[in-house]
């Protein structure tokens, strides 16, 4: 699984902020976490503050919808490269933050920079048993924290 897939509010509201932007230039697949830079959209990188998250693919130079809403969670998978995800494994396991790794259409969640203090993305669960990913390990239910809009958005 890539990307971030939203499953609902924190609070068990079904309503959510969603925005139109523009996109700056390169073509943003769906999930893609994403962040404004010079008033235009561009996917993440490592330790980059975030928007929110691509509602649908947009197209180079196309508008498109955003997730703003700070209060969302979403299924992400953890890339288990280096360090591996699990219940009670240090700092890789729920209630820990962490960066994203990768590029647009293949974001995933960095487990080698888990941490008890910062990071960008909130792990809350260890495998949620949400259809179709139960017996994905790596899954978690997550929030994004280091966002643009909750730390005042900056060009970077």
């Amino acid at each position: 699984m890539y990307g971030f897939t939203p499953i609902g509010r924190i609070d068990g509201k079904s309503n959510f902020a969603v925005r139109k932007f523009t996109n700056g230039g390169t073509a943003i697949a769906k999930g893609d976490a994403v962040k404004l830079v010079n008033g235009v959209l561009a996917t993440v990188s490592a330790n980059d503050k975030i928007l929110g998250v691509a509602q649908e693919a947009i197209a180079a130079n196309a508008e498109g919808s955003v997730i703003v809403d700070p209060f969302m969670v979403y299924l992400a998978d953890h890339d288990n490269d280096t360090n591996t995800y699990g219940a009670t494994t240090s700092s890789y396991s729920p209630g820990n933050y962490f960066s994203i790794v990768a590029t647009t259409g293949i974001q995933q969640i960095d487990t080698s920079t888990g941490s008890a203090t910062t990071g960008e993305i909130l792990a809350l669960s260890y495998n949620p048993q949400i259809s179709p990913y139960e017996s994905d390990t790596s899954v978690c239910e997550c929030m994004i924290v280091g966002s643009q809009h909750s730390q005042g958005a900056t060009n970077e």
